[in-house]
């Protein structure tokens, strides 16, 4: 882009967090009043990654959140709608699924409704990776506690270091992991 040729990273870095933190204010501030919107951070802290030097597009706030969602959160079988849904503006795609649980895939395939495309694996050690350039994920930790969890990046958003976000990676889930158990993460790719 051309103001990277122009901008030194560690203030290209901030005038990206700056505006986009500016497209986000009134997303963020009805988010904090209904008390949701952790899947969307994930998914916009995924875009960051992946996308490190482009900035989400300008009205993005308009699409971000369908209106029936407001205050309920993201349900993990619509995660895979929402994922679509905005891959015109984000360029991410669900690639494939890894289970965290010792629930059998064809169980997780189900209540899920993931289309045979989707495919389901088993993690071996619970330990996932980002792959720079190529792949990252949103995890979804259910709760201890009754229904629903919570949405997490895999990896932490610098641009997300400011405003009560939900920061991601291992920062994130240090301060939380006790109020979840073992969940799926949805490894997301670049779509374009």
């Amino acid at each position: 882009m051309w103001y990277n040729e122009i901008v030194e990273k560690p203030v290209l870095q901030r005038l990206l967090s700056s505006l986009q933190r500016d497209r986000l204010s009134n997303f963020v501030k009805e988010a904090h009043e209904l008390g949701d919107a952790c899947f969307y951070y994930a998914l916009i802290s995924c875009h960051n990654y992946l996308y490190p030097e482009e900035l989400i597009p300008k009205d993005i706030e308009e699409r971000l959140r369908a209106e029936g969602n407001k205050g309920n959160g993201t349900k993990v079988i619509d995660l895979i709608g929402e994922v679509k849904r905005l891959e015109p503006d984000l360029k991410l795609k669900i690639d494939h699924v890894v289970n965290h649980s010792n629930l059998p895939m064809e169980q997780i395939k189900g209540d899920l409704s993931l289309p045979d495309e989707i495919p389901v694996i088993n993690s071996e050690d619970n330990f996932l990776a980002p792959e720079p350039g190529h792949s990252t994920a949103i995890t979804f930790l259910k709760s201890n506690v009754g229904e629903g969890g919570h949405y997490m990046a895999l990896v932490e958003n610098p641009r997300f270091q400011e405003g009560g976000y939900g920061s991601g990676g291992d920062t994130e889930f240090q301060t939380i992991k006790d109020q979840y158990k073992a969940g799926f993460s949805f490894i997301l790719v670049k779509s374009k």
